[in-house]
């Protein structure tokens, strides 16, 4: 089996600083994706390939509040919301698939150098 894939994706943030420590922020995340998975069965007379691919996009929005300890560590809370759309084709079937999710809730410690 072989398998490849190629993921490219690009944010912006707005933070909005209400007091010293306090940093509540908003975000959109746009992602494109593609992936192809070989898979190569050998019998005793003969040797056959199936190839299976998908492409996509998708966006997010992001919400979060990050919390200044000193001025280079903080704590910060995020939930990501998004929409999805894919196509995949593995020989001759094809489907696509369009989804809308709550993906991730992330509590994070930063450090900035």
């Amino acid at each position: 089996m072989k398998y490849q894939i190629m993921s490219g994706s690009i944010g912006l943030e707005k933070h909005f600083r209400i007091t010293e420590s306090l940093s509540p922020y908003a975000g959109v995340i746009g992602t494109v994706n593609w992936s192809q998975t070989t898979y190569k069965y050998v019998y005793t007379d003969s040797t056959r390939q199936m190839i299976t691919s998908s492409r996509g996009f998708g966006g997010s929005i992001m919400v979060g509040a990050e919390y200044w300890i000193t001025p280079r560590i903080s704590l910060a809370g995020e939930k990501t919301f998004g929409v999805s759309y894919t196509t995949a084709s593995s020989g001759s079937n094809a489907s696509s698939t369009f989804a809308v999710f709550i993906s991730t809730s992330s509590l994070m410690l930063l450090i900035y150098l």
